[in-house]
C-alpha cells in the first residue's frame, strides 16, 4: 500500500478540509483507475505521437552517404627513403584523415560538383585499431551526398596516385576476365534454372487440371445416381426388378437360338448390364435402404466436392504464386551448380581484393573499399522513431499526471480505507447507474441497484438484531444529492420487506425526496415543527402500501433551530410509535442540522461516494457523531463505477 500524509493540524471544529488524513492507495485500485482512464491515455499517446510525427515531417530531411578507404603502407624493411616510411600505420592513417579534412580538399570537391560544402557536412574518422578511414557525408539531397563522398575519395586518390604501383596489373586483368566469365556462367545457369522451374510448374498445373476434370466427372456420376435414387420407392424398385428379370429371360431365350457372333456378343453385353442393374436394385427393395444409400451417396458427393475444392485451391495457388511444389532432379542439379559458381565468383572477388591490397604494399596507398551508396532513408529527423518516442513520452507524462492526481486526491477510494481509518463497517455497495428515475427498487426491481438495496436491507437487519433502531438517519459527510436517493430506495426496500415505513425528508436546505418520489412538496416536516399542520395532514401514502412519506414542507430561514426544537423530538417519538421504522433523509454534516438530528435518532447510516467524499470530511462527520453520542450503524458506498476492481464482486 502507498501512503501519503497530508500536512496540517487536526482542527475538525474549524475546517474539516484541514483534517490530517492518511490516504491509502491500493495498487489494485490504481490498476482499476488506469483501466478506467485507458481511453484518455491512448488518446494522449496518439496525440503526442501525431504531434511529434508532424513536427518531424516539417523538418528538412538530411540524408547520409558513407564510404570507406584503406591506407596501406610499404612492407619494405630497407632504408627509409620517404617520410611516410618512418610513420606507424596509425600515424599514416591519421595523416590522411587530416588531409581529407582540409578546407582546400572540400573546396576542390565543391568545384567539381557545384554548390558549397561546409565542414559540418563531412565527418572523417578512423576505425579503431585499423587503417580504414570512414567518410560520412550529410546533405539534404541524397544523390549529392553520395557524389560528395565519392568525389572526396577521388580527390584523395588523385593526390596520391603518383605513388601508385602497377606491378600487379596483369594479374588483376586476368582476374577481371575470370570474374566476367564467371558472371556470364552464373547468368546462364540462373536462366536455365528459371526455365526448369517454369517447366515443372507447367507440369504440375496440367496434372492438377487432370485431377480437377476427373473429380468433376465423378461428381457428375454421383449426382446422377443421387437423382435416380431420390425418386425411387421400394414399390418402384420391385417393379424395375421384375421388368429387368423378364428382359433377361427374353434375352437368354434369344441367345439359345441361331444368332450371328456380333448379335450374340451384343445380347450377352445387354444381359450383363441388366444383371449389374439387378445387383444394384436388389438391396434397395428393403425399407429404408433407399434412404441409407442416398445418404451414403450424398456423403460421397460432399467428399468429392471437398476434394475438388482442394484441387482448385492448389490450381489457383500454382497460377497466382508461380511456385512449384517440391523440386526435381534437374532443378536440384542446377541449384547445386549455381551455388558452386557463386562460391567460385566470391573466391575470385576475394583474390581480386587480395591483388589490390598487394598492389599497395610498397608505399602508402589509398584504396577505395566501397563506393558511396545513395540512401533514400533520411538520417534525421527520424520521423517514425520520433513519433513513437513522442507517443511514449506523452503516455508516461499522462501516467505521471494521473498518479499525481490520485496521490493528491484525499477522497475515500475503497472499503478497506473505511474499515482501517474510520473503523466502520461497510454494509452497502450501491452501483452507479444511468437509469432514470432513481427509484430503482420500484421501477427496475431486477436491476443490480435494486439487488444492492435488498442486500443493504439484509445487512441492516443484522446490525439491528436487537430491534432497538426504529429511527434511522441517512446522512452524508459532504453535500451529496444521491444520499436522498439512497434514503428513498432504502425506505421502499424496507416496505417491500413487510415493514410499515415512514420516510421523512429532514433536509430543510435542499430537499430531494419529493422530487425522487414524484410528490408535491406542500405541507411537511417544517410545518409540523411550527405547529401549523398535524401528522395526518403532512403524511402522504406512496405507491407501496407499507410506505408513507413526510416531505420537507416550506424551507425555513433557520433550519438548525427547527432541528433543535422539542417539537421535532415529539414528532419523531410519535413517528416511532406509529410505524415499524422511520427513515430520515438528513442534510450533510457540513451544517449543524445533521449533528442535531443524529442525537435524536437510534442509528445513523453514512452515505459516501468513492472518489468524491474526502477522508478528512468523513473523519470530521464521524467525530461530530461521536460527540453527540450517536450510534453509527455503518457506511453505504454509493455510485460505485461499473467494473471497479474494488467492488465488482460485491455489487
Amino acid at each position: 500500500m502507498i501512503k501519503k500524509i497530508l500536512a496540517g493540524d487536526i482542527a475538525m471544529e474549524q475546517n474539516p478540509q484541514e483534517v490530517e488524513a492518511f490516504v491509502t492507495i491500493d495498487p489494485k485500485y490504481l490498476l482499476g483507475r488506469l483501466r478506467q482512464w485507458a481511453w484518455l491515455l491512448l488518446l494522449v499517446s496518439l496525440l503526442g505521437m501525431v504531434i511529434a510525427y508532424v513536427f518531424s515531417r516539417l523538418q528538412v530531411p538530411v540524408y547520409q552517404a558513407k564510404t570507406q578507404v584503406m591506407i596501406t603502407r610499404s612492407a619494405s624493411e630497407g632504408p627509409v627513403t620517404d617520410i611516410t616510411q618512418a610513420l606507424t600505420s596509425q600515424q599514416i592513417t591519421q595523416t590522411y584523415v587530416e588531409f581529407v579534412s582540409q578546407r582546400w580538399a572540400l573546396d576542390s570537391v565543391a568545384k567539381q560538383i557545384g554548390g558549397t560544402i561546409t565542414g559540418e557536412q563531412v565527418k572523417v574518422s578512423t576505425a579503431t585499431n585499423t587503417q580504414i578511414i570512414n567518410i560520412v557525408v550529410e546533405d539534404p539531397d541524397p544523390s549529392r551526398a553520395a557524389r560528395i563522398a565519392d568525389t572526396l575519395v577521388g580527390v584523395l586518390i588523385e593526390q596520391n596516385e603518383n605513388i601508385q604501383s602497377g606491378r600487379y596489373a596483369d594479374a588483376e586483368k586476368s582476374l577481371d576476365a575470370q570474374i566476367q566469365r564467371m558472371e556470364e556462367q552464373i547468368a546462364n545457369t540462373q536462366k536455365e534454372l528459371e526455365q526448369a522451374k517454369s517447366d515443372a510448374l507447367a507440369q504440375q498445373i496440367a496434372k492438377t487440371e487432370g485431377n480437377i476434370e476427373s473429380t468433376q466427372l465423378a461428381i457428375a456420376a454421383t449426382q446422377a445416381e443421387i437423382d435416380n435414387l431420390s425418386v425411387l420407392t421400394p414399390g418402384q424398385v420391385r417393379a424395375m426388378l421384375i421388368s429387368t428379370d423378364k428382359r433377361v429371360q427374353e434375352l437368354k431365350a434369344r441367345l439359345s437360338g441361331q444368332l450371328t457372333e456380333d448379335e450374340g456378343l451384343s445380347i450377352q453385353q445387354e444381359i450383363q448390364s441388366l444383371q449389374e442393374k439387378t445387383v444394384w436394385l436388389t438391396p434397395l427393395v428393403e425399407p429404408g435402404i433407399v434412404e441409407k444409400t442416398l445418404a451414403e451417396k450424398q456423403e460421397n458427393l460432399a467428399m468429392q466436392h471437398a476434394l475438388l475444392d482442394a484441387y482448385q485451391e492448389i490450381y489457383v495457388s500454382l497460377l497466382t504464386s508461380g511456385k512449384i511444389e517440391g523440386t526435381t532432379d534437374r532443378i536440384a542439379k542446377l541449384e547445386e551448380n549455381l551455388s558452386l559458381y557463386q562460391q567460385i565468383y566470391i573466391n575470385l572477388l576475394d583474390d581480386h581484393e587480395t591483388i589490390l591490397l598487394m598492389d599497395l604494399q610498397n608505399m602508402p596507398n589509398v584504396v577505395r573499399l566501397a563506393p558511396a551508396v545513395v540512401s533514400w532513408q533520411p538520417v534525421r529527423p527520424h520521423t517514425i522513431r520520433n513519433g513513437l518516442l513522442g507517443g511514449l513520452a506523452s503516455f508516461v507524462v499522462a501516467i505521471i499526471i494521473l498518479l499525481l492526481k490520485e496521490f493528491s486526491d484525499n477522497t475515500i477510494k475503497s472499503a478497506d480505507q473505511v474499515n482501517e481509518q474510520l473503523k466502520l463497517p461497510v454494509i452497502g455497495y450501491i452501483p452507479k447507474t444511468l437509469r432514470t428515475p432513481k427509484i430503482h427498487v420500484h421501477e427496475y426491481p431486477r436491476s443490480r441497484a435494486a439487488e444492492a438495496f435488498r442486500m443493504l436491507r439484509t445487512n441492516l437487519d443484522f446490525e439491528n438484531a436487537d430491534g432497538l433502531v426504529k429511527l434511522l438517519l441517512v446522512a452524508s459527510p459532504n453535500n451529496s444529492k444521491e444520499k436522498s436517493d439512497v434514503a428513498a430506495n432504502l425506505a421502499i426496500t424496507l416496505a417491500q420487506g413487510g415493514k410499515h415505513v415512514l420516510l421523512i425528508d429532514a433536509d430543510l436546505r435542499h430537499p430531494q425526496i419529493h422530487r425522487s418520489l414524484g410528490l408535491a412538496n406542500g405541507k411537511g416536516l417544517s410545518d409540523m415543527i411550527r405547529d401549523s399542520a398535524s401528522f395526518e395532514q403532512v403524511v402522504l401514502t406512496w405507491k407501496e402500501e407499507n410506505l408513507t412519506v413526510m416531505t420537507s414542507g416550506d424551507l425555513p430561514p433557520n433550519p438548525a433551530d427547527l432541528m433543535a426544537s422539542e417539537n421535532l423530538t415529539e414528532i419523531l417519538n410519535c413517528a416511532r410509535d406509529k410505524t415499524d421504522i422511520v427513515v430520515i433523509d438528513s442534510p450533510s454534516f457540513l451544517v449543524a442540522d445533521a449533528s442535531i438530528l443524529a442525537a435524536k435518532v437510534d442509528g445513523v447510516l453514512l452515505v459516501m461516494q468513492p472518489g468524491q467524499t474526502p477522508m478528512g470530511t468523513a473523519q470530521f462527520a464521524l467525530e461530530q457523531l461521536k460527540r453527540g453520542g450517536a450510534r453509527v450503524l455503518g457506511v453505504v458506498l454509493n455510485q460505485i463505477p461499473r467494473g471497479s476492481s474494488d467492488f465488482s464482486t460485491l455489487c
